[in-house]
């Protein structure tokens, strides 16, 4: 079952539903723009539940969904793909699953970093994860608690690993719990098909709202989208604090200093 083990959790304090999202790091990252995008859904185990079965009955015949393996800016795609990525894109919404997306410009500050450790521990993917948990901890129930589970990948799952560890200690519910329950890697999937889609979707609506890629997957982009983009002012801010903050300057990035935070 899709579903096994993903709403059982070990603790005192079971999270209510479950955050599932799917991040992309190649296709979520655009070198012309710096842009860094991640972007997801959250529901609890009922609307999961008729995610499945919903999103497997518009899916078939095909037994499974990878967009960027898709050509859709080829001549062909429109013909191929048109129709079932309609289909397919109203389903989330009609499930009762919540659209969530984190973001931000690495062009906004990657100067201001450059040749410091500050260029490896602000990644903009794990920046863009923080700016979508925040936004997120701000549109669910106080009450609730998160289970968030990512796509499967190696590059930067240290860094991830460490920001999801701060960021689980920041925000708390009313009782005292973490809202963050607890977040692992699932591989691809039905579960996470609706946020690659989604995740692409917005991706190529940022390059260019009018491309045919941008058109194909726009199905997908008729609910509300609860997003968090981080403004080069925050990253400014960020930056101004560190600075006051400390009695030296920031560590120089040295080959050792970059496998040291890699490793950790």
């Amino acid at each position: 079952m899709e579903l096994d083990g993903f709403f059982e959790s070990p603790e005192d304090d079971p999270p209510k539903v479950l955050c599932m999202l799917k991040l992309i790091v190649d296709e979520s990252i655009d070198d012309e723009t710096g842009l860094c995008l991640v972007a997801g859904y959250v529901g609890n185990k009922r609307q999961w539940s008729d995610y499945v079965t919903a999103w497997c009955e518009k899916r078939n015949p095909r037994k499974s969904l990878h967009i960027k393996e898709m050509r859709l800016g080829s001549p062909q795609a429109p013909k191929r793909h048109g129709e079932l990525l309609s289909r397919l894109g109203s389903v989330p919404e009609k499930c009762k699953l919540r659209a969530f997306a984190g973001s931000i410009c690495r062009k906004d500050y990657a100067n201001k970093v450059c040749g410091t450790v500050l260029e490896v521990l602000m990644e903009g993917y794990v920046l863009a994860i923080l700016a979508l948990m925040d936004v997120l901890a701000d549109n669910i129930h106080p009450i609730d608690r998160v289970e968030v589970f990512f796509e499967e990948q190696e590059t930067h799952a240290a860094l991830r690993e460490r920001a999801m560890i701060s960021w689980r200690k920041r925000h708390k519910t009313k009782s005292g719990w973490s809202v963050l329950a607890r977040w692992g890697s699932v591989p691809k999937g039905t579960l996470t098909e609706a946020s690659d889609y989604l995740c692409y979707a917005l991706h190529q609506s940022f390059i260019d709202p009018s491309s045919q890629k941008a058109t194909l997957t726009a199905p997908i982009l008729e609910q509300d989208i609860i997003g968090n983009h981080t403004s080069e002012k925050t990253i400014d801010e960020w930056l101004r604090i560190i600075s006051v903050s400390r009695v030296n300057p920031v560590p120089k990035l040295t080959a050792e200093s970059r496998k040291a935070i890699r490793s950790r």
